[in-house]
């Protein structure tokens, strides 16, 4: 993917914004653009309003003397990782994690932040990571935390399942096996 790129410069640190259409981006979010370029917003007051409130892909990078930030969308859409208190956008071709190995492997897929290569942390979806000059501990912090509202939750009932199910194996052949491609799935594969 094509990332267009723009750096607004606060009294105190970088600002690095990319977005796959920077103008699109800018569009939905014209207001802050505006605060911006009169130079009203801290990069304090950017962690704590902008990123919250804008919408679409970006992964954004904050720099200064101290520390360096890079904050992904809700969904992590531009993925990044933290690799030797730096931040990369590629796996480095290095040594593979077992733990990862294993986890693909039993569970196909990789829990939390892990990536396929050791000492690699993949930052999260909604998430910022921060690494500092003066040691090599990154700090993930979630600034999104999706919202499951109970009261918008719709409920379906157990029967109305059961019959929809029930039109969807009649339609299959007798013999077929609904899978869910979990350990039982191989474990039948395996033995047919």
């Amino acid at each position: 993917m094509r990332l267009e790129k723009l750096e607004i410069k606060t009294n105190s640190s970088l600002i690095s914004i990319e977005t796959p259409c920077l103008q699109l981006f800018k569009n939905k979010n014209q207001s802050w653009f505006d605060k911006f370029e009169r130079g009203s917003i801290s990069s304090e007051h950017f962690t704590e309003n902008f990123v919250k409130k804008i919408k679409g892909q970006f992964r954004i990078y904050l720099k200064n003397e101290y520390n360096e930030t890079c904050i992904l969308d809700r969904w992590s859409s531009i993925p990044s990782y933290s690799y030797k208190n730096k931040f990369v956008h590629e796996l480095p071709n290095e040594e593979l994690d077992e733990l990862a190995a294993f986890s693909i492997f039993f569970s196909r897929r990789l829990w939390g932040n892990q990536s396929t290569i050791s000492n690699v942390k993949k930052i999260p979806a909604g998430s910022s990571c921060t690494t500092f000059a003066e040691n090599d501990k990154d700090v993930i912090n979630r600034w999104h935390e999706r919202d499951f509202d109970p009261l918008n939750k719709k409920k379906i009932e157990p029967e109305r399942v059961r019959i929809i199910l029930s039109k969807i194996l009649n339609e299959l052949d007798r013999y077929s096996l609904l899978l869910s491609g979990g350990l039982d799935t191989r474990t039948l594969l395996a033995l047919s």
